[in-house]
């Protein structure tokens, strides 16, 4: 589901002022700043610092709750801004920063606390980055853009490695070693999904070159 995507105007502009609801009247008079999707989105960046401090005090449950809560959050953004009538491409572009920006911190930062070995994360956000490039050289040129659906099975691939990773470190044996492949399987298919999604964007690029 693209919950957040829009093309053009805020969904609130379409609806006249004595119809809107709460949310739409709320985001209108903000333009688009004060949404609940936005909201859930800030409380899924909020959830990153949260679950760094946890890890670093050796408390890897509850961090791994705590990082999961926050990507939920990251999926509730997009259901609320489409039932409150509230999407908009504000909200769209803070929900897709706000992903990449959580990522980029949780890794930068477990790699710090030795929690994952640096060569394995570059590897897996090799394909994103290379996507993040695409995405900025769009926004500077006023092109559309719109996240995949490879690119998000890839991201969520992305998270689940990164919490299964979390999960193993207070494992022992042969239940380490299980936690430890299971994540690294989990890192290729999402190496292999965002390579999909990179190939898209790319192909995408490479048509709209051709009607220019």
């Amino acid at each position: 589901m693209d919950l957040h995507r829009i093309e053009g105007t805020p969904e609130w502009a379409d609806v006249p002022s004595s119809k809107r609801n709460t949310w739409q009247i709320v985001a209108a008079r903000t333009a688009g700043i004060v949404t609940i999707g936005n909201f859930f989105s800030v409380l899924g960046l909020l959830s990153i610092p949260l679950g760094l401090v946890l890890i670093r005090n050796d408390s890897f449950i509850l961090a791994v709750i705590v990082l999961a809560m926050g990507r939920v959050c990251d999926l509730a953004d997009g259901w609320f801004a489409d039932k409150t009538g509230t999407k908009s491409p504000l909200g769209e572009k803070i929900d897709a920063s706000f992903d990449k920006i959580s990522t980029g911190i949780v890794i930068v930062g477990l790699i710090l606390l030795g929690t994952i070995s640096a060569p394995a994360m570059v590897f897996l956000i090799a394909p994103h980055a290379v996507i993040a490039v695409i995405a900025l050289v769009a926004f500077i040129k006023g092109r559309p853009f719109h996240p995949s659906r490879a690119g998000k099975l890839s991201m969520a691939a992305i998270w689940a490695t990164i919490l299964v990773f979390i999960v193993a470190q207070p494992l022992q044996g042969t239940a380490e070693d299980g936690a430890r492949l299971l994540a690294y399987g989990l890192l290729c298919l999402s190496v292999s999904l965002g390579l999909v999604a990179l190939t898209g964007y790319m192909l995408e690029m490479y048509r709209r070159r051709r009607k220019v």
